[in-house]
């Protein structure tokens, strides 16, 4: 696991010595381990390591293959390397250390991009081929790896985070659409930064750049031809694959932990990791002093039942207010997801005792977890209470309501819901997927825009909601999360869920079956019912939420306010000071609605344009 970066003159030489080393600088959280570069007459690779797999200097990078001609940084791991490394071996290759990287790069040279299917595992790839002065890069089929591109005129730049992109000699105008999509989702949902002309290569794609020719071309696609199986043989196949997966997500030459927040999904990986190594790690974080967002009992319960040695770190007000400057200092791109905020304490102090963690990141996505399932599947159902969804939305009365209880969050879900009832299938996707709607962007933005969707969609039943996610949410939301997270303190995060056997099965899977009667991760329930407690495996999904409106009128009100300030806002000048007026107005006097969520966009914001002044 590791950061790279690096650059590729499509003609002239030009060496970029001072700014491929501010960049790999940059990322030197990512991989505090050990630094590395390699320039040639048209190109700079860097790398920084966290070892992991082959701890040995032999395996340091970047690494060179025997005659030189090839050139390899790579940011992963790859699951199934041993069993490649004895078939490229049959082929002809030999090996000099017993690092996953040597064996990409060995594959490359003997298989060119045909390498990349073979893969198993998390990765961004970066090769380039000294003797005919061409580049590839290749990201993981889901996008767990990052990893950004700029293509000027005359150079192309690549690195695994966009604060090391942004290292090297390139315009700083912002994007005023990621901004407009970034406001409405608290994320970027699709392959354009918030910077004009920075993208990331899409999940399961490889870029070729050869003297300024970039083609991009996909090596994997979501299987969704849908297979003849019983359902009791599909639920005992997913329970194999999910425990080769985490079995597999085991290997390293240090020692592994699991999260372990109490829900289904952690669960599930911590027992299973537990099987396989008895008397695993496993970590939570809580919140003591909000207790309606406390979940840690559910961690106890599940620990004490498959006997881990179990970590509880509370995320006190004090801790939150120590900690929210270097939380919101390590988003080279703007990302508002408010339970970063957990995930960044939660990354931090389990880094201190383990390099990698398992986590149950993933699952909502492929077996239908969130509530907007749930919702889509009433709907396409056509229940009574969706026959009933015309009458409810003339109902003046139905009031929208806050995250932080109870009963303000299950009015904030039913509005939410009533006014998704009236749209198109795919329309009704983006409304349940974002924050805030275009209207309320655009009293927030002091610009227009037309509308518009990140991602072309044809939504007929369930599997099509669930691939739109793995598309979109995974991607540019969860992933983001727990990558720039853990990475933030070098700890790697892997995510068995995610294994491209498991999502693919799942895919080929009726969907009726996988929300049946209403029962969000219905298979996943099936599979392992009989191993975990059932309080465990049928209680009610809350999901990694936080006091936001609780800490914003304590521990970071001051900073909201400060940020928040017209003097701060007419730096840049693209807000509507009315409208961050009323957001505040709202946070601070607990009325209803995402207001807190939004404010802590602005805030993520506001720092980052300070830190990087982008061209408006």
């Amino acid at each position: 696991m590791c950061g790279i970066t690096g650059y590729y003159s499509f003609a002239q030489p030009c060496k970029f010595t001072n700014e491929l080393t501010e960049s790999v600088n940059f990322l030197n959280h990512r991989g505090p381990d050990a630094q590395g570069k390699v320039f040639t007459k048209l190109a700079g690779l860097g790398h920084t390591r966290l070892s992991i797999i082959d701890l040995s200097e032999n395996a340091s990078q970047p690494m060179l293959s025997e005659d030189g001609d090839f050139i390899i940084v790579f940011n992963g791991e790859i699951y199934n390397f041993r069993n490649l490394k004895e078939k490229l071996k049959r082929k002809g290759a030999r090996f000099k250390t017993s690092s996953d990287t040597e064996v990409i790069l060995r594959g490359f040279e003997l298989l060119g991009e045909g390498i990349f299917e073979l893969l198993h595992g998390m990765f961004s790839i970066a090769i380039y081929n000294k003797k005919h002065h061409q580049l590839t890069l290749a990201r993981d089929r889901f996008g767990i790896k990052p990893l950004y591109f700029y293509h000027g005129d005359e150079q192309f730049f690549f690195a695994s985070e966009m604060g090391a992109i942004l290292e090297f000699p390139i315009p700083r105008k912002l994007n005023k659409n990621a901004l407009w999509q970034y406001f409405r989702y608290n994320y970027n949902p699709d392959n354009n930064s918030i910077i004009e002309g920075i993208k990331q290569v899409s999940p399961g794609s490889y870029i070729h750049i050869d003297k300024n020719q970039v083609s991009e071309h996909k090596f994997h696609h979501l299987k969704t031809s849908i297979i003849k199986i019983d359902y009791n043989e599909a639920i005992e196949h997913i329970h194999t694959l999910i425990d080769q997966s985490v079995e597999e997500r085991l290997i390293a030459d240090v020692p592994v932990a699991s999260f372990l927040s109490g829900g289904l999904d952690s669960s599930v990986i911590s027992m299973l990791a537990s099987k396989h190594h008895p008397g695993i790690h496993t970590y939570s974080a809580g919140f003591s002093e909000n207790p309606y967002f406390d979940e840690t009992k559910y961690g106890k319960t599940v620990a004490s039942q498959i006997n881990t040695d179990h970590h509880i770190f509370d995320l006190s007000d004090n801790k939150i207010s120590d900690s929210v400057e270097d939380i919101l200092s390590c988003f080279s791109e703007p990302f508002a997801d408010t339970s970063a905020i957990a995930y960044h304490l939660l990354a931090k102090e389990t880094a201190k005792q383990v390099k990698v963690v398992l986590s149950g990141d993933g699952a909502d996505e492929v077996f239908g977890g969130y509530r907007k399932h749930k919702a889509e599947w009433l709907m396409q159902n056509r229940t009574f209470l969706a026959k009933l969804s015309g009458l409810f939305g003339h109902m003046g009365s139905v009031k929208v309501g806050s995250r932080n209880s109870l009963s303000g969050n299950k009015n904030r879900q039913l509005k939410k819901w009533l006014h998704g009832a009236k749209l198109s299938n795919e329309e009704r996707y983006f409304a349940w997927a974002s924050i805030q709607s275009d209207g309320e962007v655009g009293q927030l933005l002091n610009y227009e825009l037309a509308a518009s969707f990140p991602i072309n969609l044809n939504i007929q039943n369930i599997n099509d909601v669930l691939a739109a996610d793995i598309r979109m949410v995974l991607p540019g939301d969860m992933l983001t999360k727990a990558d720039r997270m853990g990475m933030q303190h070098g700890l790697e995060i892997r995510t068995p869920f995610l294994d491209h056997f498991l999502v693919d099965f799942v895919f080929s899977l009726p969907a009726k079956w996988k929300l049946e009667g209403g029962v969000r991760k219905k298979m996943l329930k099936d599979a392992f019912k009989n191993e975990l407690p059932e309080s465990i495996v049928n209680r009610k999904k809350k999901g990694f939420e936080v006091p936001m409106w609780s800490w914003l009128n304590g521990p970071l009100k001051d900073l909201m306010l400060t940020l928040l300030s017209d003097e701060q806002l007419n730096k840049s000048g693209l807000f509507r000071k009315q409208g961050v007026q009323r957001l505040i107005n709202q946070t601070l006097s607990n009325q209803p609605g995402d207001s807190p969520n939004t404010i802590w966009a602005l805030m993520v914001f506001q720092v980052w344009f300070n830190k990087y002044n982008p061209q408006v």
